[in-house]
């Protein structure tokens, strides 16, 4: 009787262990997916009066100027920031913090050098004259974004979820309210681009506010052999991960360059404001989800029904969310950003109904693929990766020698499709297996 009992005891306090694992993983969801959602609001009730501000061509300037900064800062911290939240130990993940920010440090420098000595160079090759007069502003956005996602894979470690959701407030409400006055009252085209660079600081400066503790820590904890030890054991971060991302990033991006430079900038500013709106959802939703579900699954992931339980909820749980959302734009896509955002954006709207189905697949896939970080399969990441650099532009190319950027996005979608689904199928059977 008595071992009965005590094994009840047991089942139950696990039982209470685990329903509060998952109370927990809700709530931090629930926060940050809270603090984004506001973040979010506010980019869309301001989206109808940016596109009344700025032109399509405006659009497709910082379209080019952000898609650059975006793959650049794949680079500025070699991936090691990714590592902090999955670090066994607090003091290796505060030389992870130590080893990002010294990267960082050294590429901001070797950026700024590089646009000063090759300026001629530089201006010749971009041929823009509006892009010409913000290019320099790359080095200082890129020091910005990349310390505030040092910071904030720190946070998510640190489970610091409400001090996350403000950051992503703070840096909407202060990008969205630059860019808008700066048009208004300078009448500047590349607004937009000083509305993120502000936005980014004050994310920066939110989130900067917790790390007070941090910063202490580091000048206690980092050593050059902590340093050295942490770049050695999470070596795979850099070595797989990061060309990953990169071409990840690349291919993401390549739409921007090749429809400005096949067919118009007025195309490309069109693409990416509907791109901008279709991906209001995935950063509502998916990256908030995605970093709690990237710490939980860091927890449970030596348990593999446990794993493959949590992943094939989180798809389920996506795909029920973004249904209704993506199948409206599907439908009505043209007609909805006529309504919103005025005339000049039917062809955004058409764009959007094309981008529809396999951003709703972007959506669903892309809070889980940090599985793969955590499960050190990396390489497949790259080998998808590698596949995504020459599919896509070839998918682009076909559109232009049908002179039909419809075609070409087209097929985009559908071959992004096929590979996510392949993608994905590999995590499963590795989670399984």
């Amino acid at each position: 009787m008595e071992s009965y009992l005590k094994a009840f005891k047991n089942k139950e306090i696990k039982s209470l262990v685990k329903g509060a694992a998952q109370s927990e993983y809700l709530q931090n969801a629930a926060k940050l997916f809270t603090g984004t959602a506001l973040a979010q609001i506010i980019s869309v009730a301001a989206s109808p009066v940016l596109s009344r501000i700025y032109t399509p061509e405006d659009f497709g300037t910082f379209a080019l100027y952000n898609s650059t900064l975006s793959i650049l800062l794949i680079f500025s911290t070699g991936r090691y920031d990714i590592a902090i939240v999955s670090a066994k130990l607090r003091s290796g993940a505060i030389n992870l913090v130590s080893l990002s920010f010294i990267i960082l440090g050294s590429l901001t420098f070797l950026i700024s050098l590089l646009l000063v000595l090759l300026h001629k160079w530089v201006i010749g090759l971009v041929d823009k004259p509006a892009l010409s007069h913000v290019i320099y502003l790359i080095p200082v956005s890129f020091l910005f974004m990349g310390a505030y996602q040092i910071l904030s894979y720190w946070a998510n470690r640190e489970k610091n979820y409400n001090f996350l959701a403000s950051s992503k407030i703070a840096q909407n409400a202060s990008n969205i309210t630059a860019a808008i006055l700066v048009g208004i009252f300078l009448s500047l085209g590349v607004g937009l681009v000083w509305g993120q660079l502000v936005g980014a600081i004050m994310a920066l400066v939110v989130i900067a506010y917790k790390g007070g503790p941090l910063f202490r820590e580091i000048r206690k904890v980092t050593t050059k052999r902590g340093i050295k030890h942490s770049a050695i054991e999470h070596a795979d971060f850099p070595k797989y991960s990061l060309p990953t991302s990169f071409l990840d990033t690349f291919t993401t991006q390549l739409p921007v360059y090749l429809i400005s430079f096949l067919f118009t900038e007025a195309l490309a500013g069109h693409f990416s404001f509907a791109f901008r709106i279709l991906n209001l959802p995935i950063s509502l939703i998916g990256v908030s989800i995605g970093q709690v579900f990237y710490q939980k699954l860091t927890e449970v992931h030596h348990h593999k029904q446990d794993s493959i339980k949590l992943i094939l909820k989180m798809w389920g749980l996506l795909f029920a969310i973004g249904l209704v959302p993506f199948t409206i734009l599907l439908l009505f896509g043209s007609e909805l950003f006529v309504l919103l955002f005025g005339a000049e954006w039917e062809e955004a709207g058409k764009i959007a109904s094309i981008l529809s189905i396999p951003l709703l697949f972007v959506f669903c896939s892309s809070p889980t693929s940090t599985a793969f970080i955590v499960y050190g399969i990396q390489k497949y990441s790259l080998l998808f990766g590698i596949l995504f650099i020459f599919l896509r532009p070839l998918a682009f190319y076909i559109g232009y020698l049908q002179n039909d950027v419809f075609l070409g996005l087209i097929l985009w979608g559908i071959l992004d499709i096929i590979l996510i689904i392949l993608f994905n199928f590999i995590l499963l059977k590795k989670v399984s297996g």
